[in-house]
């Protein structure tokens, strides 16, 4: 099977407003503004998804809203991360250009943002995703253009290399590695392996390697299953029908935790460790979007390092 463009897959639309949004989910967005009119916050959210629904693909955490919850904050190595990063802007000695952490999969920007609120310092971030869209859209919504124009930002695809696919005008463009090899203490990858399909999977990780510098580490959560294998994404009703070329091309692969395991493994990253974690209400609604999950659904939490 080719490899494919995974952007040009969205998710049903969930509805056309943010009012049924619990408070609880308008917190960091609350507290980070400064903004305590959840009338008006809700107000602001629906505008900006109802934009991002015209022009971009709804992913499902853009669906649910799963985007208001800093997802960085879950893992249990983000303390680590914040630490090794807040006030490293301070003293006159040198600072390793690698002394920071790049966010591939920004999306909005939520966990960038939680990492500024938490004292790393803008010089710090680098935040990646396949365009700028919703990195702009951002903006809007945290209302924060000024604060944030100091992160370095890269819109690029890294499921793929240069060699992959010559730059499209239809295609976001490939990383370039030259640029971000061994460039970065940390790397996070939050709800981002999982719509990849093997292949763009493996190139995914193997640029990751590239880019983390020597003694980093890589963090991220992803939805997986019991058994690795493809999910051809199907509608319930022609759940029993043949695979159809459209599902063929749109399909996405799902590791298990030895797998995931063991593809990290065999491209050189050390003490690998993916670990079963719950499905948080928070960040997922039990509303179906259409969509048959695959068997045995699993959601992990990883975490390897470079030597």
């Amino acid at each position: 099977m080719a490899d494919i463009d995974h952007t040009k897959y969205s998710f049903a639309s969930n509805g056309d407003t943010a009012s049924e949004i619990p408070s609880s989910s308008l917190s960091f967005l609350s507290e980070y503004k400064g903004e305590k009119d959840l009338t008006k916050l809700r107000g602001t959210l629906t505008d900006m998804w109802t934009e991002s629904k015209s022009k971009y693909h709804v992913y499902k955490c853009i669906q649910t809203f799963a985007f208001l919850h800093p997802r960085i904050a879950l893992h249990p190595f983000y303390p680590t991360i914040v630490s090794a990063l807040q006030g490293s802007n301070s003293g006159n000695h040198a600072i390793p250009t690698s002394k920071r952490v790049i966010d591939i999969g920004c999306c909005y920007g939520t966990d960038v943002r939680r990492m500024l609120h938490d004292g790393v310092p803008t010089s710090r971030i680098v935040a990646s995703d396949l365009h700028s869209g919703y990195w702009d859209l951002g903006k809007k919504l945290f209302n924060d253009e000024e604060r944030i124009s100091s992160v370095e930002t890269v819109f690029a695809n890294w499921a793929v290399t240069k060699t992959d696919a010559p730059e499209r005008e239809e295609n976001p463009k490939a990383i370039d590695m030259k640029k971000y090899k061994n460039s970065a203490l940390f790397i996070v990858a939050t709800a981002v392996l999982h719509v990849f399909s093997k292949s763009q999977c493996e190139t995914f990780l193997s640029n990751v390697y590239e880019a983390l510098a020597h003694g980093g580490t890589f963090i991220g959560t992803c939805v997986g299953r019991r058994m690795e294998g493809v999910w051809l994404q199907r509608l319930e009703q022609d759940n029993s029908a043949p695979a159809t070329a459209e599902e063929e091309a749109r399909s996405r692969y799902l590791h298990s935790q030895e797998s995931l395991k063991k593809a990290m493994e065999t491209l050189g990253f050390t003490s690998v460790r993916v670990d079963l974690h719950p499905r948080d209400p928070q960040l997922y609604n039990n509303e179906n979007d259409g969509k048959v999950q695959p068997e045995g659904t699993l959601f992990f939490r990883f975490q390897a390092s470079k030597a």
